[in-house]
């Protein structure tokens, strides 16, 4: 959903409710099938969601802020490991310089949440989500 309640002020916001479960599905564990239907794949949350608040505060500045959310997935078809659920906040702040050239600074995960990005090696592994992030970025257009 994405809204304008006023000129200068854009509000974007989407969620997704799923409920994914494996259909039909036997893995092989110790060389014995063991059946897995029912569920939850690894790596899909079952709630997600996003919020972006977009403000032209000036004719050539802009600033926004978004948060995150991300519920808890299964580490492994098994459903026996969880990585828990996680929230980020991101903000910017973007001039435009000139006609075609903007800079932007923007700041990621600003509470410097420290969470579980996916999970493999059947739940005995995670990738850590990127830390605290501040960059300036400059784009040109010709």
């Amino acid at each position: 959903v994405g809204l304008r309640p006023l000129r200068n002020l854009q509000i974007d916001a989407n969620a997704a409710l799923l409920e994914a479960r494996f259909d039909d599905f036997t893995e092989v564990v110790a060389g014995a099938p063991v059946s897995r239907n029912g569920n939850l794949p690894p790596n899909v949350p079952e709630r997600l969601g996003n919020l972006w608040v977009t403000w032209q505060f000036q004719p050539q500045w802009s600033a926004g802020a978004g948060a995150q959310y991300v519920g808890r997935r299964a580490a492994n078809n098994a459903n026996t490991v969880y990585a828990p659920s996680f929230t980020t906040l991101d903000m910017f702040l973007s001039w435009a310089v000139a006609r075609g050239a903007v800079l932007t600074l923007r700041g990621r995960n600003l509470t410097d949440e420290v969470y579980a990005l996916t999970a493999s090696n059947a739940g005995g592994q995670f990738i850590v989500g990127p830390p605290r992030s501040i960059a300036l970025e400059a784009r040109f257009a010709f």
